[in-house]
């Protein structure tokens, strides 16, 4: 009888990569203030950007003469979605910019899926058109929307993380 004897070297180090890599595939959660950060960051690109940054550029008031100028003679200017820079009443911008705003959300709803937006009572019907206060039909402005250039940001962060362990505190 011939006996053939073999030794595959490194068979514990694949092994130990392998369950280091099944491990970063169920728990985004080391990477959760990386993909926070980068939803803030192309919110702020699409309220700079009237939405354009994400493929999908907000309505200007064209259609809403009587609240463009009401806008302009109370806060000086008709930038798309905002409203006193930086002021008391302003309330959208900030809750989806500020990690400590009262109507921001951040929610890790899973060790792979977290959820993001504002609690801002007016945030839907902004999206959905609608009557505004002058009459005039108000053009939905999909705030929320997300393009493939951040789809592709996010994707490109989790690969990092799941292939290479980067980006995270595991």
């Amino acid at each position: 009888m011939t006996r053939v004897n073999m030794q595959i070297k490194g068979v514990r180090e694949v092994k130990q990569k392998l369950l280091d890599l099944k491990k970063r595939i169920q728990n985004w959660t080391p990477i959760e203030d990386t993909i926070h950060d980068l939803f803030i960051a192309r919110m702020d690109k699409a309220f700079q950007t009237s939405g354009r940054s994400e493929g999908n550029a907000w309505a200007s008031y064209g259609a809403e003469p009587k609240y463009a100028a009401y806008k302009r003679a109370m806060v000086g200017h008709n930038d798309l979605l905002r409203w006193e820079k930086g002021g008391t009443y302003e309330m959208l911008y900030p809750s989806l910019m500020e990690k400590g705003h009262s109507n921001h959300i951040w929610n890790r709803t899973g060790l792979t899926s977290f959820e993001y937006g504002t609690s801002v009572a007016h945030a839907r019907q902004i999206e959905q058109d609608h009557q505004g206060p002058f009459g005039e039909i108000s053009a939905g402005r999909e705030f929320s929307y997300i393009g493939n250039a951040t789809t592709s940001m996010i994707a490109e962060t989790v690969l990092d993380w799941v292939l290479l362990g980067k980006g995270g505190s595991s």
